[in-house]
């Protein structure tokens, strides 16, 4: 029997050939996977954002109103002037300040001590705390929270923000309608 002394050229050519498949084969595999974790990321954060945003609106919203004395009348503490309305929104068509096309809201309580404002904040007992939330030019959920250090950023990635509020057009007590704040009467 003739001895082998080596690799042809041919047998040689033939296993390059296969392991640059190989090996491209894997850089493709890892490339999706790759572009799959980032987009689950990238969704995930998006939950996550939303999700704090409704908690951290859906609190200040709560407490829209509210007063340390049920002895006295709301109406002392809150005037019926806009400027001082529990809640009150604008449907911002302009873009000044904020993002054009969305809309901004301000909700006003009474202070204790306890409860906290937009940016984490403890008004004092009886101190109105005003918090006004809007989606900035930068497309981030942010609020001042009246004290007139201009508005912090709260939340990235939004695109909008549109508030309807629910109107109870029949007198069951149930709502009937939901309309822009610029249609909203009472």
């Amino acid at each position: 029997m003739r001895m082998q002394r080596g690799v042809g050229l041919v047998e040689l050519m033939v296993a390059l050939t296969i392991g640059v498949i190989m090996v491209a084969g894997l850089v493709q595999i890892f490339s999706a996977n790759k572009q799959g974790f980032l987009v689950q990321q990238a969704q995930a954060q998006l939950q996550e954002n939303t999700r704090l945003t409704m908690i951290m609106l859906a609190s200040n919203i709560a407490k829209a109103g509210f007063h340390q004395n049920a002895q006295v009348d709301p109406a002392d503490i809150f005037t019926a002037t806009p400027l001082l309305l529990p809640i009150s929104g604008v449907n911002n068509t302009s873009g000044s300040g904020a993002l054009a096309n969305t809309d901004t809201i301000t909700i006003r309580f009474q202070g204790n001590n306890i409860l906290t404002d937009c940016q984490g904040g403890t008004p004092g007992a009886g101190v109105i705390s005003t918090n006004i939330y809007r989606v900035g030019s930068d497309n981030v959920l942010d609020c001042n929270n009246g004290d007139g250090t201009g508005f912090q950023p709260l939340v990235d990635n939004v695109a909008d923000m549109q508030i309807l509020y629910g109107v109870d057009t029949d007198g069951d007590n149930s709502v009937n309608q939901y309309l822009i704040a610029a249609s909203v009467a009472n």
